[in-house]
């Protein structure tokens, strides 16, 4: 049996006048971590963060706290126009409905 070759992803530029965040989050051992980075549409990095936090969480959770992070990091930033990118597809499903706009309330449960 042959493995499985990953598929290369590339990053690909906003458009423009747009930032672009890029935020992930991992969970272990009752611990999440988080992290983005913010790049404009050149690809230059202009800001990012990240951090650690000691709780029980899912990763679904852990993905929703750094998407939120993200949103104060391109306030901090001020960046009006982003687009944020997340490999979490359960949660860009609960974020973008099916009509193309974005809900982000009472999702913590």
């Amino acid at each position: 049996m042959l493995p499985i070759t990953p598929a290369c992803k590339k990053w690909e530029k906003p458009p423009c006048g747009f930032a672009k965040i890029n935020f992930d989050a991992t969970v272990s051992n009752e611990k999440m971590g988080y992290g983005m980075i913010v790049r404009d549409a050149d690809g230059f990095i202009l800001g990012g963060s990240g951090s650690f936090k000691e709780t029980v969480i899912n990763i679904e959770l852990a993905e929703l706290i750094a998407f939120e992070e993200s949103v104060k990091v391109a306030g901090d930033l001020n960046i009006s126009k982003a687009v944020f990118e997340s490999y979490c597809a359960s949660l860009v499903n609960k974020i973008k409905r099916r009509d193309g706009h974005y809900y982000f309330g009472a999702m913590h449960g």
